[in-house]
C-alpha cells in the first residue's frame, strides 16, 4: 500500500488533503504539533476509510524537533511514496513589530523544515525504491511566493526561498531521468485559520473570494494527477497574477502594500 507523508495534516488543507489521499486507498503519516488535533484527525479519516493512519506530534518552528523526533527514522520505516509539505504560517504586521524569534519560528516553518524534509525523503525514497517505483514531493509554496508582499515579509520571503529551491530540485531530477518529482504548487488566500478573525474583517468584501481548504485540495490533488509541476490554483490567482504581470515590479508591490495594509 502506498503512504503519503503530510505535515500539517491535522488541520486546514493538510487535513483535506489526507481525507482525500484515504478515499484513493492511501495509508497515511500526520505530522503537526497538536496531538489532541492529530487524533481528531485520525479518529475522523479512519470511520470513513480502510487505512491506516500514524501521527507524529511535531513542531516545525523548532527544526531541532525534527531530529528530536528521528523523522527520518519514521520516514525510513513507512517509506512513503509523497510527501506534502503542508506545514505553514504568516503573520500580517508591519516586520518591525514581529519579534526576531516570530521571523525565525516563521523561516523554520516555511522553509528551513521542508528543505530538510525533502531531503530526508529524497535520500530515503532513492536508497529503498524498487523496481520502477516513482516518488513526489509536494510543495505548498504561496501566491506570496510569486512576488512581493509587503506586511507579510518574512512569510513571502520564506515561501519564495521554497518555491525556488522546489523548482531548482525538480529541475536537477529531471535532468537526472530521477523517479522523483517535486511539485511547487501556489494558493492564495485559503479560509483557514492563517488569518485571524479581526483580520479577516478588516479585508471586507475582498475576504468573500477566498478559497475554501476542500476546494484548495481537490485542485493540489488535480495539479499532482495531471504532473503540473508548477501550477496556480485557483481561477481568481490566475487572473491576478496576469493583471499584476502587466505592472512594472515596483508598482506590483505598491498596490500589494496598499491592499495588504488594510489588514494591519
Amino acid at each position: 500500500m502506498a503512504t503519503v507523508f503530510i505535515t500539517g495534516g491535522s488541520s486546514g488543507i493538510g487535513k483535506e488533503l489526507a481525507k482525500l489521499f484515504a478515499r484513493k486507498g492511501y495509508d497515511l503519516v500526520l505530522l503537526s504539533k497538536n496531538m489532541e488535533n492529530l487524533k481528531a484527525a485520525k479518529r475522523e479519516i479512519e470511520e470513513k476509510f480502510s487505512v491506516n493512519c500514524t501521527l507524529i506530534q511535531c513542531d516545525l518552528r523548532n527544526r531541532d524537533d525534527i531530529y528530536r523526533r528521528d523523522i527520518a527514522k519514521i520516514m525510513e520505516e513507512a517509506i512513503p511514496h509523497i510527501l506534502i509539505n503542508c506545514a505553514g504560517a504568516g503573520k500580517i504586521s508591519k516586520t518591525v513589530l514581529l519579534s526576531l524569534e516570530e521571523e525565525e519560528k516563521m523561516l523554520n516553518l516555511n522553509l528551513i523544515s521542508p528543505i530538510i524534509l525533502s531531503r530526508i525523503f529524497l535520500d530515503i525514497f532513492l536508497k529503498k525504491k524498487k523496481g520502477n517505483a516513482k516518488g513526489a514531493i509536494i510543495n505548498i509554496c504561496s501566491m506570496a511566493s510569486i512576488y512581493p508582499h509587503p506586511y507579510l515579509a518574512g512569510y513571502s520571503g520564506s515561501k519564495a526561498g521554497l518555491l525556488f529551491y522546489s523548482l531548482s530540485l525538480n529541475e536537477e531530477l529531471r535532468r537526472e531521468k530521477s523517479e522523483i518529482s517535486v511539485f511547487s504548487i501556489c494558493p492564495g488566500t485559503v479560509s483557514t485559520n492563517f488569518f485571524h478573525e479581526t483580520t479577516k474583517k478588516k479585508f471586507g468584501w475582498m475576504s468573500r473570494y477566498s478559497m475554501s481548504p476542500e476546494r484548495a485540495a481537490v485542485e493540489i490533488v488535480k495539479s499532482f494527477e495531471k504532473n503540473k509541476t508548477f501550477t496556480i490554483i485557483g481561477r481568481e490567482n490566475r487572473i491576478m497574477f496576469k493583471l499584476l504581470g502587466l505592472f512594472p515590479i515596483m508598482t506590483r508591490i505598491r498596490i500589494l502594500g496598499k491592499i495588504l495594509g488594510k489588514g494591519i
